[in-house]
Protein backbone atom coordinates (compact mmCIF):
# COMPACT_ATOMS: atom_id res chain seq x y z
CA UNK A 1 0.00 0.00 0.00
CA UNK A 2 1.37 3.41 -0.80
CA UNK A 3 2.86 5.35 1.90
CA UNK A 4 0.07 8.39 1.31
CA UNK A 5 -2.24 5.70 1.32
CA UNK A 6 -1.25 4.28 4.70
CA UNK A 7 -1.25 7.94 6.71
CA UNK A 8 -4.50 8.66 5.12
CA UNK A 9 -5.76 5.38 6.58
CA UNK A 10 -4.00 6.03 9.95
CA UNK A 11 -5.39 9.73 10.08
CA UNK A 12 -8.98 8.07 9.70
CA UNK A 13 -8.15 4.94 12.37
CA UNK A 14 -7.13 8.32 14.83
CA UNK A 15 -10.04 10.64 14.03
CA UNK A 16 -12.72 7.43 14.74
CA UNK A 17 -10.44 7.19 18.05
CA UNK A 18 -10.82 10.79 19.18
CA UNK A 19 -14.61 10.76 18.17
CA UNK A 20 -14.85 7.85 20.45
CA UNK A 21 -13.00 9.06 23.31
CA UNK A 22 -14.90 12.42 23.01
CA UNK A 23 -18.28 10.67 23.25
CA UNK A 24 -17.41 8.13 25.89
CA UNK A 25 -16.41 11.28 28.24
CA UNK A 26 -19.85 12.36 27.17
CA UNK A 27 -21.77 9.42 28.54
CA UNK A 28 -19.30 9.79 31.38
CA UNK A 29 -20.28 13.55 32.33
CA UNK A 30 -23.98 12.50 31.67
CA UNK A 31 -23.70 9.84 34.17
CA UNK A 32 -22.26 12.56 36.73
CA UNK A 33 -24.88 14.53 35.99
CA UNK A 34 -27.74 11.97 36.46
CA UNK A 35 -26.86 12.56 40.42
CA UNK A 36 -27.38 16.23 40.16
CA UNK A 37 -29.01 17.83 43.21
CA UNK A 38 -31.49 19.41 40.81
CA UNK A 39 -34.38 17.08 39.43
CA UNK A 40 -33.91 19.00 36.05
CA UNK A 41 -30.48 18.54 35.11
CA UNK A 42 -30.78 14.61 36.33
CA UNK A 43 -34.16 14.66 33.61
CA UNK A 44 -32.05 16.20 30.83
CA UNK A 45 -29.01 13.94 31.28
CA UNK A 46 -31.50 10.82 31.08
CA UNK A 47 -33.14 12.11 28.30
CA UNK A 48 -29.59 13.03 26.15
CA UNK A 49 -28.52 9.74 26.92
CA UNK A 50 -31.67 8.26 24.96
CA UNK A 51 -30.85 10.35 22.52
CA UNK A 52 -27.15 8.61 22.11
CA UNK A 53 -28.96 5.34 22.34
CA UNK A 54 -27.31 1.95 22.41
CA UNK A 55 -23.35 4.13 22.34
CA UNK A 56 -24.71 5.12 25.96
CA UNK A 57 -24.54 1.63 27.18
CA UNK A 58 -22.27 2.28 30.17
CA UNK A 59 -24.74 4.59 31.26
CA UNK A 60 -27.20 1.24 32.73
CA UNK A 61 -26.00 0.68 35.93
CA UNK A 62 -26.61 4.63 36.43
CA UNK A 63 -30.02 5.01 34.49
CA UNK A 64 -31.08 1.55 36.19
CA UNK A 65 -30.33 3.52 39.76
CA UNK A 66 -32.72 6.30 37.96
CA UNK A 67 -35.70 4.12 38.26
CA UNK A 68 -35.85 4.89 41.88
CA UNK A 69 -35.46 8.77 41.57
CA UNK A 70 -38.07 11.24 43.62
CA UNK A 71 -38.83 12.66 40.31
CA UNK A 72 -41.62 10.90 38.09
CA UNK A 73 -40.13 12.82 34.87
CA UNK A 74 -36.51 11.15 35.85
CA UNK A 75 -37.77 7.62 36.16
CA UNK A 76 -39.74 8.42 33.06
CA UNK A 77 -36.65 9.91 30.93
CA UNK A 78 -34.59 6.88 32.47
CA UNK A 79 -37.00 4.18 31.61
CA UNK A 80 -37.05 5.92 28.05
CA UNK A 81 -33.27 5.64 27.98
CA UNK A 82 -32.90 2.30 29.02
CA UNK A 83 -35.28 1.36 25.76
CA UNK A 84 -33.09 3.19 23.40
CA UNK A 85 -30.12 1.52 24.51
CA UNK A 86 -31.85 -1.82 23.46
CA UNK A 87 -30.24 -5.12 23.95
CA UNK A 88 -27.56 -3.77 25.96
CA UNK A 89 -29.56 -3.19 28.91
CA UNK A 90 -30.81 -6.42 29.54
CA UNK A 91 -29.32 -5.99 33.01
CA UNK A 92 -31.98 -3.41 34.06
CA UNK A 93 -34.93 -5.58 32.79
CA UNK A 94 -35.98 -6.79 36.28
CA UNK A 95 -35.92 -3.08 37.32
CA UNK A 96 -37.83 -2.13 34.33
CA UNK A 97 -40.44 -4.98 35.43
CA UNK A 98 -40.77 -3.60 39.18
CA UNK A 99 -41.61 -0.50 36.92
CA UNK A 100 -44.70 -1.54 35.60
CA UNK A 101 -46.46 -0.81 38.78
CA UNK A 102 -44.63 2.86 39.39
CA UNK A 103 -47.19 5.29 41.00
CA UNK A 104 -46.51 7.38 37.42
CA UNK A 105 -48.78 6.69 34.63
CA UNK A 106 -46.28 7.47 32.05
CA UNK A 107 -43.58 5.40 33.71
CA UNK A 108 -45.49 2.48 33.44
CA UNK A 109 -45.90 2.69 29.94
CA UNK A 110 -42.57 3.53 29.24
CA UNK A 111 -41.40 0.73 31.15
CA UNK A 112 -43.43 -1.49 28.83
CA UNK A 113 -42.13 -0.19 25.51
CA UNK A 114 -38.62 -0.20 27.25
CA UNK A 115 -38.75 -4.55 27.94
CA UNK A 116 -40.23 -4.09 24.05
CA UNK A 117 -37.17 -2.85 22.56
CA UNK A 118 -35.18 -4.93 24.48
CA UNK A 119 -36.44 -7.71 22.28
CA UNK A 120 -35.39 -11.55 23.01
CA UNK A 121 -32.93 -9.94 25.44
CA UNK A 122 -36.10 -9.46 27.97
CA UNK A 123 -37.36 -12.82 27.71
CA UNK A 124 -36.98 -13.34 31.40
CA UNK A 125 -39.70 -11.08 31.65
CA UNK A 126 -42.38 -12.92 29.66
CA UNK A 127 -44.52 -13.90 32.10
CA UNK A 128 -44.48 -10.50 33.58
CA UNK A 129 -45.78 -8.93 30.53
CA UNK A 130 -48.42 -11.66 29.65
CA UNK A 131 -49.71 -10.99 32.99
CA UNK A 132 -50.37 -7.17 31.95
CA UNK A 133 -52.45 -8.04 28.86
CA UNK A 134 -55.21 -8.38 31.59
CA UNK A 135 -54.44 -4.35 32.35
CA UNK A 136 -56.76 -2.47 30.36
CA UNK A 137 -53.86 0.87 30.33
CA UNK A 138 -50.84 -1.61 29.71
CA UNK A 139 -52.44 -4.36 28.12
CA UNK A 140 -52.03 -2.56 24.23
CA UNK A 141 -48.29 -2.00 24.97
CA UNK A 142 -47.69 -5.81 26.51
CA UNK A 143 -48.97 -7.15 23.41
CA UNK A 144 -46.78 -4.99 21.61
CA UNK A 145 -44.09 -5.85 23.64
CA UNK A 146 -44.48 -9.82 23.47
CA UNK A 147 -44.23 -9.88 19.65
CA UNK A 148 -40.76 -9.29 19.73
CA UNK A 149 -39.31 -11.27 21.91
CA UNK A 150 -38.57 -13.37 19.29
CA UNK A 151 -38.81 -17.27 19.77
CA UNK A 152 -39.67 -16.87 23.12
CA UNK A 153 -42.75 -14.89 22.07
CA UNK A 154 -44.71 -18.35 20.86
CA UNK A 155 -45.43 -18.81 24.28
CA UNK A 156 -47.73 -15.97 24.71
CA UNK A 157 -49.74 -16.99 21.67
CA UNK A 158 -52.48 -18.61 24.52
CA UNK A 159 -52.23 -15.59 26.19
CA UNK A 160 -52.90 -13.06 23.45
CA UNK A 161 -55.48 -15.50 22.25
CA UNK A 162 -57.44 -15.08 25.34
CA UNK A 163 -56.74 -10.85 25.55
CA UNK A 164 -59.27 -11.73 22.65
CA UNK A 165 -61.89 -11.09 24.86
CA UNK A 166 -60.70 -7.92 26.48
CA UNK A 167 -62.24 -4.68 24.42
CA UNK A 168 -59.61 -2.81 25.26
CA UNK A 169 -56.41 -5.11 24.20
CA UNK A 170 -58.36 -7.08 22.04
CA UNK A 171 -57.22 -5.10 18.63
CA UNK A 172 -53.54 -5.02 19.86
CA UNK A 173 -53.82 -8.66 20.46
CA UNK A 174 -55.02 -9.91 17.17
CA UNK A 175 -52.60 -7.67 15.24
CA UNK A 176 -49.65 -9.11 17.60
CA UNK A 177 -51.02 -12.92 16.69
CA UNK A 178 -50.97 -12.11 13.17
CA UNK A 179 -47.41 -10.76 13.24
CA UNK A 180 -46.12 -13.85 14.94
CA UNK A 181 -47.69 -15.98 11.86
CA UNK A 182 -48.34 -19.65 11.23
CA UNK A 183 -47.93 -20.43 14.61
CA UNK A 184 -51.00 -18.01 15.58
CA UNK A 185 -53.50 -19.94 13.32
CA UNK A 186 -54.92 -22.62 15.29
CA UNK A 187 -55.77 -20.11 17.91
CA UNK A 188 -57.55 -17.66 15.42
CA UNK A 189 -59.18 -20.20 13.29
CA UNK A 190 -60.94 -21.11 17.02
CA UNK A 191 -61.18 -17.42 17.75
CA UNK A 192 -63.54 -17.24 15.05
CA UNK A 193 -65.92 -18.61 16.47
CA UNK A 194 -66.55 -16.18 19.26
CA UNK A 195 -70.19 -14.78 18.87
CA UNK A 196 -69.22 -11.30 19.18
CA UNK A 197 -68.62 -9.36 14.89
CA UNK A 198 -66.05 -7.24 16.71
CA UNK A 199 -63.46 -10.40 17.69
CA UNK A 200 -64.65 -11.86 14.37
CA UNK A 201 -63.66 -8.75 12.34
CA UNK A 202 -60.01 -8.20 14.12
CA UNK A 203 -59.56 -12.22 13.82
CA UNK A 204 -59.84 -11.65 10.13
CA UNK A 205 -57.71 -9.25 10.28
CA UNK A 206 -55.02 -11.05 11.76
CA UNK A 207 -55.70 -13.63 9.63
CA UNK A 208 -54.68 -11.55 6.51
CA UNK A 209 -51.20 -10.54 8.33
CA UNK A 210 -50.44 -14.39 8.53
CA UNK A 211 -50.13 -15.22 4.31
CA UNK A 212 -51.29 -18.02 2.24
CA UNK A 213 -52.08 -20.00 5.69
CA UNK A 214 -54.57 -17.97 6.27
CA UNK A 215 -56.68 -18.13 3.35
CA UNK A 216 -58.92 -21.09 3.54
CA UNK A 217 -59.53 -19.35 6.92
CA UNK A 218 -60.40 -15.90 5.26
CA UNK A 219 -62.59 -18.05 2.79
CA UNK A 220 -64.69 -19.06 5.34
CA UNK A 221 -65.50 -16.12 6.44
CA UNK A 222 -66.80 -14.96 3.29
CA UNK A 223 -69.95 -16.87 4.66
CA UNK A 224 -69.87 -15.53 7.98
CA UNK A 225 -73.84 -13.88 8.74
CA UNK A 226 -72.14 -10.12 9.83
CA UNK A 227 -71.41 -8.22 6.56
CA UNK A 228 -68.64 -6.34 7.90
CA UNK A 229 -66.74 -9.43 8.91
CA UNK A 230 -67.68 -10.42 5.00
CA UNK A 231 -65.97 -7.30 3.99
CA UNK A 232 -62.80 -7.64 6.42
CA UNK A 233 -62.39 -10.90 4.68
CA UNK A 234 -62.43 -9.97 1.41
CA UNK A 235 -60.26 -7.31 2.04
CA UNK A 236 -57.65 -9.45 3.66
CA UNK A 237 -57.91 -11.59 0.74
CA UNK A 238 -57.10 -8.82 -1.43
CA UNK A 239 -54.16 -7.65 0.04
CA UNK A 240 -52.74 -11.26 0.01
CA UNK A 241 -52.32 -10.77 -4.27
CA UNK A 242 -51.66 -13.96 -6.09
CA UNK A 243 -51.01 -15.60 -2.46
CA UNK A 244 -55.08 -15.77 -2.31
CA UNK A 245 -55.27 -18.05 -5.17
CA UNK A 246 -57.02 -20.73 -2.52
CA UNK A 247 -60.15 -18.13 -1.97
CA UNK A 248 -60.97 -17.87 -5.34
CA UNK A 249 -64.26 -19.81 -5.56
CA UNK A 250 -65.04 -18.11 -2.51
CA UNK A 251 -64.70 -14.82 -3.91
CA UNK A 252 -66.61 -15.59 -6.95
CA UNK A 253 -69.76 -16.83 -4.94
CA UNK A 254 -68.99 -13.70 -2.89
CA UNK A 255 -70.16 -11.56 -6.23
CA UNK A 256 -73.79 -12.88 -5.25
CA UNK A 257 -73.75 -11.34 -1.99
CA UNK A 258 -76.35 -8.94 -0.49
CA UNK A 259 -74.22 -6.10 -0.08
CA UNK A 260 -72.80 -4.64 -2.66
CA UNK A 261 -69.68 -3.02 -1.28
CA UNK A 262 -68.91 -6.49 -1.00
CA UNK A 263 -69.56 -7.37 -4.62
CA UNK A 264 -67.68 -4.46 -5.53
CA UNK A 265 -64.64 -5.82 -3.59
CA UNK A 266 -64.64 -9.36 -4.11
CA UNK A 267 -64.97 -8.42 -8.21
CA UNK A 268 -61.64 -5.99 -7.41
CA UNK A 269 -60.21 -8.92 -5.52
CA UNK A 270 -60.46 -10.96 -8.71
CA UNK A 271 -58.75 -8.54 -10.37
CA UNK A 272 -55.93 -8.28 -8.45
CA UNK A 273 -55.41 -11.77 -9.03
CA UNK A 274 -55.37 -11.65 -12.38
CA UNK A 275 -54.61 -15.16 -14.86
CA UNK A 276 -54.82 -17.39 -11.77
CA UNK A 277 -58.68 -16.61 -10.66
CA UNK A 278 -59.74 -17.84 -14.17
CA UNK A 279 -61.77 -20.10 -12.56
CA UNK A 280 -63.91 -17.51 -11.55
CA UNK A 281 -64.54 -15.81 -15.09
CA UNK A 282 -68.29 -17.92 -15.54
CA UNK A 283 -69.44 -16.37 -11.75
CA UNK A 284 -68.04 -12.74 -13.51
CA UNK A 285 -69.83 -12.89 -16.72
CA UNK A 286 -72.82 -14.34 -14.79
CA UNK A 287 -72.50 -10.83 -12.51
CA UNK A 288 -72.13 -8.46 -15.75
CA UNK A 289 -75.36 -7.28 -15.35
CA UNK A 290 -75.45 -6.67 -11.60
CA UNK A 291 -77.99 -3.43 -10.30
CA UNK A 292 -74.65 -1.43 -9.19
CA UNK A 293 -72.77 0.34 -11.71
CA UNK A 294 -69.44 0.34 -9.63
CA UNK A 295 -70.29 -3.17 -9.24
CA UNK A 296 -70.46 -4.40 -13.05
CA UNK A 297 -67.09 -2.09 -13.75
CA UNK A 298 -64.79 -3.79 -11.08
CA UNK A 299 -66.47 -6.97 -12.92
CA UNK A 300 -65.46 -6.06 -16.44
CA UNK A 301 -62.09 -4.35 -15.11
CA UNK A 302 -61.70 -8.32 -13.41
CA UNK A 303 -62.38 -10.18 -16.62
CA UNK A 304 -59.98 -8.04 -18.80
CA UNK A 305 -56.94 -8.29 -16.15
CA UNK A 306 -57.89 -12.28 -15.86
CA UNK A 307 -58.22 -12.69 -19.32
CA UNK A 308 -55.00 -10.67 -20.72
CA UNK A 309 -52.57 -12.43 -22.91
Amino acid sequence: MPRLAILALLGLCLAGLGLRAEQNQEVADLIAQLKDKEAVNRSKAALELASIGPKAAAAVPALTAALKDDSAEVRGHAVFALGQIGPDAKKAVPALVVAFKDQDKMVRRLAVDAIGRLGPDAKDALNDVVALLKDDELGPRAADALVRFGPAAKDAIPHLAAALKNPTVRPYAAFSLGKLGKDSLPVLVEAFKDKETDVRIDVVIALGMIGPEGVPALASALKDKEADVRLNAVSSIAKLGAEGKPAVPALAEALKDADDEIRLRAARALGFLGPVAKEAIPALEAAKDDKDKNVKDAVLQALERIQAK
